[in-house]
């Protein structure tokens, strides 16, 4: 990221994409803050979750997960949430189909993966009948 920075400042650069929170000298740079979307979890209609009102995260890893490339944190974050403790892509427990945001809602269309990413990926195809949005219980 360093060197990214010193691209931009340089004029090497002419906008940067990244996370600001590791800016170090933010007020040199003009900084626009991106939209904010919490993660959801969707199926394809006839996907045997879509009949639950409510489901649990293991429900959720009982199938296999279709999402983008996640970062390591998010994947950590993951494996607890799911209480499997995995660190790594490899450790969900039913497989892992990394998709492309422009791809993901297709892909979760065509099979029984559980998808997880952000609202605005999924709208269309919620909009056409085809994707479920699954409500998740956190048990306490």
């Amino acid at each position: 990221m360093p060197a990214l920075l010193e691209g931009l400042n340089s004029g090497e650069l002419d906008i940067l994409i990244c996370d600001t929170r590791f800016v170090t000298n933010p007020d040199e740079l003009n900084i626009l803050d991106l939209p904010r979307h919490s993660a959801c979890y969707v199926c394809r209609t006839s996907h045997p979750l879509a009949k639950q009102k409510k489901v649990t995260c293991k429900d959720i890893f009982d199938y296999p997960i279709a999402t983008p490339k996640l970062p390591v944190p998010i994947v950590r974050a993951f494996g607890q949430l799911s209480e499997l403790n995995f660190t790594t892509m490899d450790g969900f427990p039913n497989g892992l189909i990394e998709a492309p945001y422009h791809l993901l809602a297709e892909t979760i269309i065509r099979c029984d993966a559980v998808g997880i990413g952000i609202q605005p990926v999924f709208q269309k195809g919620m909009e056409e009948g085809n994707l479920h949005l699954l409500l998740l219980h956190l048990q306490s």
